[in-house]
């Protein structure tokens, strides 16, 4: 989220370039936490699946 905000940060100074890293840095983590997460669920449904 730091990333976003800062993005939008740099957008409202008129930054593109800038602005235009946080946000496709954030894109990033964001992909990472939605894999992460759907990672987990497969574990937590298999895991209860053996009982």
């Amino acid at each position: 989220m730091a990333c976003e905000l800062a993005g939008h940060f740099y957008l409202g100074l008129g930054e593109t370039a800038e602005s235009m890293k946080h946000f496709l840095r954030a894109h990033e983590r964001y992909k990472q936490w939605v894999s992460i997460d759907i990672d987990l669920e497969i574990s937590l449904e298999s895991l209860i699946s053996c009982f």
